[in-house]
């Protein structure tokens, strides 16, 4: 489970490492991941709001009749009156933690050093700023993260349950293994609280 997990993080960075990448070979000038500056990530993870789906309601915001105010601030829903749409804030925070990963996958890592261009560019102050400034316009327009649906006690037995069956009509040992594992892994994300990706 850990190893699908673990894949999946491999795989979503990838992609993003892909995105990057030809961002920067569209543009004119040479960028590659070794001369990449603090800016250069803002200028990316302003790109990849085509991708959003929050659509950001400014106080002065009017539908195209402009006859009445909006009346769509805090709602889910893309509407004709033209303001922005965006990223998550929190699929932001996702990204910015991705580019870090793959910055020190190749070396750059610790605190951006301004004076000599060097370390990781996505761990810059401007980059933090970035995503504080993008929460804040988000929280102000009443956008609200989706948020998991919860995972009550009845769930965790009938899950238990189910794992029970199967551990008993496993046959090979290394199948029984793994299906004592996922339960003790799924008690103790249940009543630890923790997330389950800090668990692993």
């Amino acid at each position: 489970m850990n190893f699908d997990r673990a894949a999946a993080y491999a795989k979503q960075k990838d992609s993003l490492k892909k995105e990057f990448d030809m961002f920067f070979g569209s543009l004119p000038g040479y960028v590659i991941l070794a001369t990449v500056a603090p800016r250069d990530i803002c200028r990316f993870l302003v790109f990849t709001d085509k991708d959003g789906k929050n659509q950001v309601h400014r106080n002065d915001c009017r539908p195209r009749d402009y006859n009445s105010c909006c009346r769509h601030k805090g709602e889910k829903g893309k509407y004709d009156c033209g303001c922005s749409v965006r990223l998550s804030y929190k699929t932001l925070a996702s990204y910015i933690g991705k580019l870090q990963n793959i910055f020190h996958s190749l070396g750059r890592d610790g605190e951006w050093d301004k004076r000599l261009g060097l370390e990781n560019p996505a761990a810059d102050k401007s980059v933090k700023d970035l995503l504080r400034l993008v929460t804040v316009e988000q929280l102000q327009a009443r956008l609200k993260p989706k948020q998991a649906i919860p995972f009550f006690v009845d769930k965790l037995t009938q899950l238990c349950l189910h794992l029970d069956r199967k551990l008993r009509h496993a046959e090979r040992a290394i199948d029984r293994f793994a299906i004592a594992r996922d339960k003790a892994y799924f008690k103790l994300a249940f009543f630890s609280g923790d997330q389950p990706g800090d668990l692993g």
